[in-house]
């Protein structure tokens, strides 16, 4: 099964099934991934869109969300994995949480909360 790595400390690199993916339409694109894989969760569409295009009128950064949404599930090759990457509905966003995807800054995150536990 591929995996999908994603490393935010140090240099960014995303590695999909050990290829490099390096074509990110943009550096948003790139953000809502990170920010989208080290938070876990859902998001609405609404919030994401006025996180990364604040100061747009609301359609067009709605317009912007679904454009790089669109162009990242192309970029990850979305549509051909067993499992998809991105669960996407008319209303939120979210990594998919039974994807095989590694992300440094959440098992740092972790290592830290071991740490302050014992």
């Amino acid at each position: 099964m591929p995996q999908l790595q994603i490393t935010c400390l140090g240099a960014f690199q995303v590695l999909l099934d050990d290829e490099r993916v390096t074509a990110f339409p943009t550096d948003k694109a790139r953000a809502l991934l990170v920010y989208l894989a080290a938070e876990g969760q859902a998001h609405t569409r609404t919030a994401l869109a006025q996180l990364l295009w604040a100061g747009y009128s609301e359609e067009s950064a709605n317009n912007s969300l679904r454009q790089t949404l669109h162009r990242l599930r192309q970029l990850l090759r979305d549509a051909e994995a067993e499992l998809p990457w991105l669960l996407i509905t008319r209303h939120t966003v979210q990594i998919n949480p039974n994807a095989p995807i590694n992300v440094d800054v959440s098992r740092f995150t972790k290592l830290i909360e071991v740490c302050y536990s014992h």
